[in-house]
C-alpha cells in the first residue's frame, strides 16, 4: 500500500494548525479593536444631550434649530426630514460645542403645512432628537 510518509504528514498538520491559530488571532483582535472603538464612542458621548428648538421653513429651504444641552462637544451627522408625501435624509458633518445653539439648514420645497417633523442624529448612539410641532414659516 501506499500513503503519506509520516513526516509529510506531521509538516502538513502543524502548517494547518499554524494557519487556525494565525486567522482566530486576526479574527480576535479585529473583535477587541472594533469594542475599544465602541466603548471609547461611548464614554465620548457621556455627558452629551441635544434637542431642536424650532424648524423654519423659508423659499426653497429650511433649518433646524439645535441646541446641545451636554457639555461636550457633539457631531450632528444626519438630518431626516418628513413630509406628508416624503421622507428624506441629509448628510452633514457639523459639530456643535457643548452648552451652544446652531442652525443646521437643509433644503426644503413644498408648503409649510406639508411638514410633519424633523430628526436630527449624532455620532453618539442613542443621542439625537425630533421636532414634530409647528414650524416657522416665512
Amino acid at each position: 500500500m501506499k500513503g503519506v510518509d509520516p513526516v509529510i504528514a506531521v509538516v502538513v498538520l502543524v502548517a494547518i494548525s499554524i494557519a487556525m491559530v494565525g486567522a482566530l488571532y486576526s479574527w480576535y483582535s479585529g473583535a477587541i479593536s472594533i469594542q475599544e472603538g465602541t466603548i471609547e464612542n461611548s464614554a465620548n458621548c457621556v455627558f452629551t444631550s441635544i434637542e431642536v428648538r424650532s424648524v423654519v421653513l423659508s423659499d426653497g429651504s429650511g433649518a433646524a434649530i439645535v441646541e446641545n444641552t451636554g457639555s461636550d462637544p457633539v457631531e450632528i451627522n444626519t438630518i431626516i426630514l418628513e413630509t406628508q408625501s416624503s421622507l428624506e435624509s441629509y448628510f452633514t458633518n457639523q459639530t456643535i460645542e457643548g452648552r451652544s445653539i446652531s442652525s443646521l439648514p437643509f433644503p426644503y420645497i413644498g408648503e409649510c403645512s406639508e411638514f410633519r417633523s424633523v430628526i436630527v442624529y449624532t455620532n453618539c448612539a442613542g443621542i439625537d432628537a425630533r421636532f414634530s410641532s409647528e414650524p416657522i414659516c416665512n
